[in-house]
């Protein structure tokens, strides 16, 4: 197992904001983050790590440029209510920063939004789900290529109707299921994306779906709601998260060998 670094430097890039009485109540887009990195406080390997996190509102027109990203070990993109495929400007100055950090071999972490955005910004494509939405809790197989095991699953919220469709080329699956067989990529140990949401809790999920009526279907919303209390695996996914943001870029082991794929199931 690699030794972990003092200190992690990480550029949040947020793609959304959270309507008022949301964001009152749990905190903007890119505080999610920081609460999920947070847990990992009290693992024995990340105990001593200190976490510095800079915010760039994408929407803002706020972007890392060349010359600072060496001020970073690795980024995320958040998720968002847009689609990838929309034509907005800062949506095409996004995948153009994501090519410069793929350039520059930078680490990226994206979620959901965040996920197909680098898909579609690397060469692959976004579409709709023709099986609907994945929204609220689900579960998905994890490549037994990665995590040596058959059975190895994550349990996770979801709030999405579009899915990446075909992965750009040097990527691998990192997990399925019967709703969507790209759950997330891997490229090396520089890229990790993910298509639900390692962030989100039960309750801010079903706040978010709950404002959202009149857009997504109320049986599908109730549905989720109904399924909101269930565990998720918060505190694999914050140290999956370290795991792959401190391992060293090129180390000839996969980040994911030092991850504890057969662990107790968490508490939503």
């Amino acid at each position: 197992m690699n030794r972990v670094a003092s200190r992690l430097r990480l550029g949040i890039l947020k793609c959304d904001t959270f309507a008022d009485p949301i964001r009152a109540r749990f905190g903007d887009v890119d505080a999610q983050f920081r609460k999920l990195l947070a847990l990992s406080a009290s693992s024995p390997r990340f105990s001593k790590l200190e976490i510095d996190t800079k915010t760039f509102d994408c929407k803002q027109s706020e972007l890392p440029t060349p010359p600072q990203f060496a001020d970073y070990d690795g980024f995320i993109i958040t998720g968002s209510r847009n689609s990838v495929n929309e034509t907005d400007t800062w949506v095409g100055s996004l995948k153009d920063c994501i090519r410069a950090l793929d350039r520059d071999r930078k680490k990226i972490f994206g979620v959901c939004f965040g996920h197909q955005a680098v898909a579609s910004a690397l060469g692959g494509s976004v579409g709709p789900n023709p099986k609907g939405w994945q929204l609220s809790r689900h579960t998905f197989s994890l490549n037994p290529d990665l995590a040596r095991s058959k059975d190895a699953c994550i349990d996770i919220m979801c709030l999405n109707k579009e899915i990446v469709s075909s992965m750009p080329r040097e990527f691998s699956v990192l997990g399925s299921n019967a709703l969507c067989d790209v759950q997330g990529m891997v490229k090396g140990n520089q890229i990790c994306t993910i298509q639900g949401h390692p962030e989100f809790s039960g309750e801010l999920l079903s706040a978010l779906i709950s404002s959202r009526r009149g857009i997504i279907p109320d049986s599908v919303i109730d549905d989720g709601l109904s399924r909101a209390s269930l565990p998720v695996d918060h505190a694999f996914l914050s140290e999956f998260l370290l795991t792959f943001m401190t391992h060293p870029l090129d180390s000839p082991d996969p980040f994911w060998k030092d991850i504890h794929w057969n662990r107790a199931k968490d508490n939503n």
